[in-house]
């Protein structure tokens, strides 16, 4: 009798264990994030190729239409059955007609992860990765993993608002899936768009200028592609889909991306977003040579064009070293001479937030793949411990949630109440904000 007592407590402990180490797994291979409370939506995901017929990229000898590489997350009635894996996101669609550039910007798509996530380095005479067995290894995880979303899933019924995402300098249109895969859980259509096309330069980069200058041998080519006409071009595009509420347009940008939606609302192009969200754009340096340099670059623009800005901007970013013991004041840091998007701007609603003083990219999903991929290895690194990378996880998370409490108040036009959902270690200041 006390034999079949510790068989069956063994065979008990057995399929504990077995459970344990599925769930485990299951946890491990997804990126989804378990400490995040999701939306009510499944979430669907499609992703298409759009030209803009008025513009010409000419590349290795190609001359095309410019592409504009498109990725869309959306709220679906039905649950997400069959996730997709992250390779769905670094492949262009088979639409694309040019197979051949196809197969050049997926290289380039790699690259740029490899260099900036993995920290590879590059062969300074051909500039192509260096790829390790650990990069390698680790590209080849990241790439099955699951994601939370599914492609094609039916949409849900009635209009939606629609955030319209800019990535920041040199990077891609996924960068930051896990936040557009749970705004789409809350209600939004997500688009984000791929500005970064190569260049024959062998880099990836956003031109800063409405004109950007290609050169092809001796001949010098002047191709009107700018970051202004492209996030109107995709507005464009997006607002054609019945899904879309048309009025309800918020714009969320990393790095030069917040940047780049800056510089459209100063600018004399027709508005598209009723909001601007601005992630890790300002008050960012750690000395003070640093700030007045970042200050200085941030934006060529003048003083009278700021009176062209009329969005209400959200500006969030990490604790600057300055504010400790009260020294300066968020705005003290932004009202300097040398910051001339806000210099004389005394018309447009600026809320800046302050948060923990984390690395750039903790409010992309960037580090939340290297903490997944810590969670596998170990070895991975990446430079830094995983507690690192659990911190920067976490806080990612509260970005995410904070700009979703933010677009909520906005589009409802509620009283606002952010300053009630920040952690005790945030800050923020109004600026030119209304009484």
């Amino acid at each position: 009798m006390q034999g079949n007592k510790k068989t069956s407590t063994l065979i008990i402990l057995i399929v504990i264990h077995m459970f344990s180490c599925a769930r485990a797994q299951r946890q491990v291979n997804s990126l989804k994030m378990d400490s995040l409370e999701y939306g009510n939506w499944g979430v669907g995901f499609f992703d298409t190729i759009i030209f803009d017929d008025t513009d010409e990229y000419v590349f290795k000898n190609e001359r095309i239409k410019k592409p504009l590489w498109v990725q869309i997350w959306y709220p679906s009635k039905q649950k997400v059955r069959v996730p997709m894996t992250f390779s769905a996101y670094t492949k262009l669609p088979v639409s694309f007609p040019n197979k051949v550039l196809s197969q050049i910007f997926e290289k380039y798509i790699e690259s740029q992860i490899l260099r900036d996530l993995f920290y590879a380095p590059v062969n300074e005479i051909t500039g192509d990765i260096i790829k390790s067995d650990t990069v390698i290894k680790a590209w080849q995880k990241l790439n099955e993993a699951k994601i939370y979303a599914q492609r094609n899933l039916p949409s849900a019924n009635g209009k939606f608002p629609l955030i319209l995402y800019r990535h920041g300098a040199q990077s891609v249109s996924f960068d930051n899936n896990i936040a557009c895969e749970y705004w789409a859980s809350k209600g939004y259509i997500v688009a984000s768009a791929w500005y970064n096309l190569p260049t024959d330069y062998g880099s990836l980069s956003d031109s800063p200028i409405d004109t950007m200058l290609i050169e092809n041998g001796d001949t010098v080519i002047y191709s009107k592609s700018t970051f202004r006409k492209d996030l109107r071009t995709v507005s464009q595009f997006m607002k054609t889909f019945e899904f879309v509420n048309p009025n309800c347009t918020i714009g969320i940008g990393h790095s030069l991306g917040a940047q780049r939606w800056l510089e459209y609302d100063f600018s004399d192009y027709p508005k598209i977003a009723n909001t601007i969200i601005s992630l890790h754009t300002t008050a960012e340096s750690d000395t003070q040579a640093e700030l007045e340099e970042a200050h200085n670059n941030l934006l060529p623009l003048t003083d009278d064009r700021a009176k062209n800005a009329i969005t209400r901007t959200y500006l969030l970013a990490p604790k600057n070293p300055f504010w400790e013991g009260q020294e300066f004041s968020i705005s003290d840091t932004i009202t300097d001479p040398g910051f001339s998007p806000f210099r004389l701007n005394k018309y447009t609603p600026y809320v800046f937030i302050g948060g923990p003083y984390v690395n750039h990219n903790a409010f992309i999903s960037w580090l939340p793949w290297q903490s997944y991929l810590c969670g596998f290895d170990e070895s991975y690194g990446f430079g830094y411990g995983t507690d690192f990378l659990n911190r920067n996880w976490t806080y990612y998370r509260d970005v995410i949630i904070l700009t979703s409490e933010i677009m909520k108040a906005e589009l409802n036009k509620s009283e606002f109440q952010i300053h009630k959902k920040l952690k005790e270690n945030w800050r923020m200041e109004l600026y030119n904000y209304p009484k």
